[in-house]
């Protein structure tokens, strides 16, 4: 994102336009509505064909916000979790995540021109 203050007005925004959806519009199919900054999931209950108006709809809001759709099935890719959907006996969700670890961890490079002692940085006389 752009400068300091790019995070506070997309939250601004985003909340803004979810307010402006949920209160205009009824919209019986979402199940659940997470959004994190600019990033939403939606859990939807309804036909492919309702899935496609709603997405309409979402694009016709604001035209300088584009909504992309992913259908995940079982389960979907969601920032940096995994979420999967259970069905039985009741619909649960389950959420994983993967944290990769090099195999050859570098350590940490201070490099000198920071303002921290000269002690904890790498020398460049080295």
């Amino acid at each position: 994102m752009g400068g300091p203050l790019s995070c506070l007005v997309a939250e601004v925004f985003m909340d803004y336009l979810e307010n402006r959806l949920f209160e205009t519009y009824n919209t019986p199919q979402v199940l659940e509505w997470i959004r994190y900054v600019d990033d939403v999931l939606c859990v939807w209950e309804g036909s492919d064909a309702q899935l496609y108006e709603f997405l309409d709809l979402l694009n016709s809001l604001e035209p300088s916000i584009t909504f992309t759709l992913e259908i995940g099935g079982d389960s979907i890719n969601f920032l940096d979790l995994t979420i999967s959907l259970h069905s039985s006996p009741s619909i649960t969700l389950s959420l994983s995540s993967f944290l990769p670890v090099s195999p050859n961890p570098s350590p940490p490079c201070i490099l000198p021109p920071s303002s921290l002692p000269s002690s904890l940085s790498l020398s460049s006389s080295s």
